[in-house]
């Protein structure tokens, strides 16, 4: 967390050194919007939460190793759909849509 804060002011502000001013800082609420806006626009809200049988990939997944990668954490090892989500970000075609993970 920063503590120092660097103000500039217009140099047509009468300065004192007794002068008090209120500061107000606000949360700039743009880059949220803009991150939902994009989740609105590329998904289809029903495919994610009631995904049709072709979207959902059947049988035997991936492992890792599979394609070559080293988990950082062994303990995913032991997790089949996050290491299907590993193996899937990995597997990407450079410059795709990006993909989203929700979770701990």
């Amino acid at each position: 967390m920063l503590e120092q804060v660097a103000l500039g002011f217009s140099i047509t502000l009468p300065y004192s050194p007794s002068a008090r001013f209120n500061i107000e800082f606000k949360l700039n609420r743009t880059p949220m919007r803009r991150q939902h806006q994009a989740m609105l626009d590329a998904f289809a809200q029903a495919r994610i939460l009631f995904p049709a049988a072709v979207h959902v990939p059947a049988g035997n997944y991936l492992q890792p190793g599979d394609v070559g990668l080293q988990l950082y954490d062994s303990k995913i090892a032991t997790n089949p759909s996050q290491c299907q989500a590993i193996v899937s970000i990995a597997e990407r075609v450079p410059g795709s849509v990006p993909f989203i993970i929700f979770g701990p």
